[in-house]
């Protein structure tokens, strides 16, 4: 009976391999297409569905058109948490933009980035430069990643934010093959660097607006040199009392300040050498306090006028002649 109870055992495994064995290929076609199944009901589940999911086995190939980069290392890492799987193959492709932008805004010590890089490489570049110019806490960000970039986009970017880093505000938008630049700095020498930088893409219609401080400055001495160059302010003989004939020069004169509100004007007196060194000083100081006393009446904030006499010391012309020293006694007006 043991024999025989044994002998029926035997039979029972044997056949119930014969039927593991039998359904092993049915089994084996079918896990692909479950896997599949699955891994894609998960990314839809996830807001993925437009990752095409192939499966040759346990191997897993992940295929659509990314939005970004971002989007493109989520979806892989969700397919790895998926079990039974060998190998990954990211066949994923960047999204086609057109047209391709990026748009970088400054408001003081704060910078906000919006556009578009083909890669994560330059995306982390981007970062690391903004970063290091403006300071992670300064850097706003709203980067993606897609295909269509011109040939010389990633130094473009690297040549933008060093131009938006040397403004006080600043608007840049690149569209493609054009760019657009506006903003304001202390110094024109500032404006002609960059505007020769971002001028040197082969191919990139550059539009750059720049306004820079000194050019208000540099307007005023050149319109105070031009007033005075074959005019000066006159006095009576001997005294810092101005003459009338100087009223209507010291008009224009005050006239110009308004231009550059913000500058500070330096009032110089200059006396000939006739007299002593000084009583020449004196002389020319309070020539240069009336002056500036003068234009404080025309509405000239004093906080913005500086007097200084120099008496005798810096002469435009030899003192040997009345022509001469008449060009010697003189106010100057110096924009700092």
């Amino acid at each position: 009976m043991k024999y025989k109870k044994w002998l029926v055992q035997i039979a029972g495994l044997l056949a119930l391999l014969f039927l593991a064995l039998a359904a092993l290929p049915y089994f084996v076609q079918h896990i692909p297409s479950t896997l599949q199944q699955q891994i894609a009901a998960k990314l839809k589940q996830q807001g993925y569905p437009w990752v095409i999911i192939r499966a040759d086995g346990r191997d897993i190939s992940v295929e659509g058109k990314s939005p970004d980069t971002k989007t493109a290392q989520s979806v892989l890492q969700l397919v790895k948490q998926q079990g039974s799987i060998a190998r990954i193959h990211d066949k994923l492709t960047p999204r086609l933009i057109q047209p391709y932008t990026m748009q970088m805004t400054r408001k003081g010590k704060q910078l906000e980035i919006d556009g578009y890089v083909p890669d994560q490489e330059t995306y982390q570049r981007l970062i690391l430069r903004s970063h290091q110019l403006f300071g992670a806490a300064n850097v706003y960000e709203n980067i993606k990643s897609g295909a269509g970039a011109p040939p010389y986009w990633n130094t473009l970017l690297d040549s933008g934010l060093q131009a938006l880093a040397k403004l006080q505000q600043g608007n840049l938008d690149i569209t493609d093959r054009q760019l657009y630049l506006t903003g304001r700095t202390l110094h024109t020498e500032t404006r002609q660097a960059i505007t020769t930088d971002l001028s040197r893409y082969q191919g990139l219609q550059a539009d750059i607006h720049i306004v820079a401080a000194d050019e208000a400055e540099k307007i005023c001495q050149q319109k105070f040199n031009q007033l005075l160059a074959t005019n000066t302010v006159q006095f009576m003989p001997n005294k810092a009392i101005i003459d009338k004939k100087s009223y209507a020069l010291l008009h224009k004169l005050a006239e110009v300040a308004s231009l550059c509100p913000r500058s500070k004007i330096l009032i110089e007196g200059h006396t000939d050498n006739l007299g002593s060194n000084e009583s020449n000083m004196r002389l020319s100081q309070k020539r240069a306090q009336a002056t500036v006393a003068w234009l404080f009446q025309q509405g000239i904030p004093t906080d913005r006028l500086e007097a200084v006499g120099y008496g005798e010391r810096k002469p435009v012309a030899p003192n040997t002649t009345e022509t001469g020293r008449g060009r010697n006694r003189r106010i100057e007006f110096k924009v700092k």
